[in-house]
């Protein structure tokens, strides 16, 4: 737990500095690529771990949960024209080194709010109209999305979700991270687990203001993906493989110069239950302006809360109370004695293909209220940890925190320390 949470307050606070840094000091300079156009940063990240990577999911962020993540990538040649003039290609942008600073915040436990900065950090390229190379940097354009979960997906059906993203126009169009306008992107997403296995569809149409690209008419566009995800059958279940296509494609233009499409590969770690890192590879497999050739890109985010489990709703056919787990006062320390039973607890979890598992923390009422609700938290997290240790997945698992709300003795009697505890519950659903 402490380790985690070091891990998301570096991230705030390099994300704070980037985005402060950018927002106050940033400069762009006189040149650029002389022409407007593409939004190059339209294949970031999706603005929480839901997501495949750019290809969002459909569940959403918990209500009153937060999500928080910090990309670092470099895209080569993602914009280059061919003069019809003379024929000449020119790279307009031979290469950006970008951040991207994402955020989720759940509303309801079917709906959240989403953020995304991207910023460029250093690009640069030739200029259509001087043919002068360039160098510069810049924030991209803000965008804000609200994100809904129509049909939640469980063990006998797909998810069915949506996607509404509204971009200001803060960055520079004649940069290609904007374009000069607002844009109204709404996507429909459709997602299904089966096994190990993680797919999710996504296809939106995106409003953007008209306007003339060379020889080029460029409007409203069509944004299409698919991903795909495993599970690596390791011990703790927290190494994950994907894959994404994605591209666009003008609705009124269609052509191989607007059309972009990528494909991307990569890994994902989960570390504990709050922070996920992930580090993929793209390719650019058609000469769309806005497809680079190939980018590399890193990511962390942090998430308050285990990520709830996709078959939830399934039918339960049994639940079993596995043990009750006693603390020390003020402590969220296992000794030897219980973390030897929840080994033994493990396999036996294990061996029933229990599918949820509920961690549910306690405390007494010495301390205040705030107090006892970390504390819960903590040691919970410890039963979670230790679990996952000697295998359970953590696909299987949602941890909650009771604080000292639901004592099974009066806080008055002497049995107050049975209170401190932590409840192991499992979930039997059919299969």
């Amino acid at each position: 737990m402490n380790y985690a949470h070091s891990i998301y307050v570096k991230c705030a606070q390099v994300g704070i500095v980037i985005v402060y840094v950018f927002l106050n000091v940033v400069t762009v300079l006189a040149s650029n690529t002389g022409i407007t156009g593409y939004n190059i940063y339209d294949f970031m990240s999706a603005s929480d771990s839901n997501s495949i990577s750019n290809i969002d999911g459909s569940k959403v962020v918990e209500s009153l949960q937060t999500d928080i993540g910090l990309s670092f990538g470099y895209l080569n040649k993602p914009a280059s024209i061919v003069n019809p003039a003379n024929r000449r290609k020119i790279d307009i942008i031979r290469s950006s080194y970008m951040a991207e600073l994402t955020g989720a915040l759940g509303l309801f436990d079917f709906m959240s709010l989403g953020l995304n900065i991207p910023i460029s950090m250093y690009q640069s390229g030739i200029n259509y109209s001087n043919l002068n190379t360039y160098s510069t940097h810049s924030i991209g354009n803000i965008g804000f999305n609200l994100k809904g979960t129509i049909v939640k997906e469980n063990l006998h059906g797909f998810g069915l979700g949506f996607l509404s993203k509204v971009s200001f126009p803060t960055g520079n169009s004649e940069m290609f991270l904007g374009e000069g306008k607002f844009t109204w992107l709404n996507k429909v997403i459709i997602d299904r687990h089966i096994k190990s296995a993680y797919f999710s569809i996504n296809l939106g149409y995106k409003i953007r203001k008209k306007l003339q690209l060379t020889s080029i008419t460029i409007d409203d566009m069509l944004q299409f993906g698919l991903g795909f995800q495993y599970t690596l059958p390791s011990k703790d279940k927290t190494w994950h493989i994907f894959s994404e296509l994605m591209g666009a494609s003008v609705i009124s233009n269609f052509d191989s110069l607007t059309t972009p499409i990528i494909i991307r590969t990569g890994v994902k770690k989960y570390i504990g239950s709050n922070v996920l890192i992930s580090a993929n590879g793209d390719l650019g497999i058609t000469n769309g302006i806005g497809a680079h050739r190939y980018g590399l890109m890193a990511r962390i985010s942090f998430f308050t809360k285990s990520r709830e489990k996709w078959y939830k709703n399934t039918n339960i056919i049994s639940r079993h109370n596995y043990i009750t787990v006693p603390f020390g006062f003020d402590s969220s320390q296992l000794d030897l004695n219980s973390k030897q039973k929840l080994k033994t607890i493990a396999l036996q979890m294990i061996n029933e293909n229990c599918h949820t598992i509920y961690i549910e923390g306690h405390t007494d009422s010495m301390g205040s209220q705030i107090y006892n609700q970390i504390l819960s938290k903590q040691r919970a997290q410890a039963v979670f940890d230790i679990l996952l240790q000697y295998g359970i997945s953590m696909d299987k698992m949602y941890v909650h925190a009771h604080g000292e709300r639901k004592p099974i003795y009066p806080n008055t009697s002497r049995e107050r320390h049975e209170n401190r505890r932590v409840e192991v519950v499992g979930m039997l659903i059919s299969p």
